[in-house]
């Protein structure tokens, strides 16, 4: 088992440098997962906004197809 060591007593202005430092990263962390969020949320509404107007066109082409259907006269016998 190894030995346990003492270190040193860390002075006042090294331990507010460490914990200055510690902090700094916290929040540089926290950013960017705020900007990992942002930017999936963002992919998100894109994809759901590319889903609404897929169905949307959709819908018209289909309304579409049945006014031509009705126009020209055109009937389909179901089998």
């Amino acid at each position: 088992m190894p030995a346990l060591l003492e270190r040193p007593k860390m002075s006042s202005a090294m331990a507010r440098a460490l914990h200055h430092h510690i902090m700094k990263e916290r929040e540089r962390k926290r950013q960017e997962e705020e900007e990992v969020d942002k930017m999936m949320e963002q992919k998100m509404k894109e994809e759901q906004e590319r889903k609404r107007k897929k169905e949307l066109e959709e819908r018209m082409s289909l309304e579409e197809t049945k006014e031509q259907v009705r126009t020209r006269g055109v009937y389909v016998v179901s089998e």
